[in-house]
């Protein structure tokens, strides 16, 4: 799946949180300047994933069902494992929101992540 995709869910969707993702990113920006398309929004987006960490809240215009800002996560098993994605911050009682950053691995990349997180788990 392309960057910023959610599985499973209309084109539109995907290109509603964009232009909602733009607006605060562009209110970030200094006075006049401008996102000339999506690619410019995929750019800032990616920097802003390049600052934050696992776990951390990430502060674009894309909020979870709750209303929060989603923190970024990374799966560490199953069939995505080595993806990150954001997700809903409410500890308590997280709602279902989860929107794809990466896009799937196959082939041999999805085998050395796969062999990584093993080798990683049998060093804890």
């Amino acid at each position: 799946m392309p960057l910023g995709s959610a599985g499973g869910r209309p084109r539109g969707a995907t290109q509603a949180r964009r232009r909602a993702a733009r607006g605060v990113v562009e209110e970030e920006r200094a006075p006049g300047a401008q996102a000339s398309d999506s690619t410019g929004m995929d750019l800032e987006l990616g920097r802003l994933l390049g600052e934050h960490r696992e776990g951390m809240v990430v502060r674009t215009g894309l909020r979870c069902h709750h209303g929060l800002y989603p923190i970024l996560c990374c799966n560490w098993s199953g069939s995505t494992v080595g993806r990150r994605f954001l997700s809903c911050s409410q500890v308590e009682q997280p709602c279902e929101f989860k929107y794809w950053i990466d896009q799937e691995f196959s082939g041999r990349a999805r085998r050395v992540i796969e062999d990584l997180v093993s080798m990683r788990q049998t060093l804890m």
